[in-house]
Order: C-alpha cells, then structure tokens, then sequence
C-alpha cells in the first residue's frame, strides 16, 4: 500500500536513499488517485 509505505519513508531520517523514495511513491500515489477518477468517469461514461 502506497499510503503505508509514504508514512513510513516520512519517519525515515532525510538521507538519499529516502528521499528519492518517498518522491517515487509520492508521484506513485497521486498518479493512482488520477488514474481512478478517470477510470470512474470512463466507467459512467460507458454504462450510459
């Protein structure tokens, strides 16, 4: 689960391994979150 794994990397201490990680799975959420608003809308869309 993204959500987990970014309140994980936010306790982490800011080093590299970590921040190129959580801005990773930050694009990773927000992308999924577009992704089902837009299936959603092609869904209703389809079922007209």
């Amino acid at each position: 689960n993204t959500a987990f794994l970014l309140t994980w990397i936010g306790a982490r201490p800011v080093e590299a391994p970590y921040i190129i990680t959580g801005q990773i799975l930050t694009v990773i959420y927000f992308c999924s979150i577009l992704l089902m608003s837009v299936t959603s809308n092609i869904s209703k869309t389809l079922t007209k």
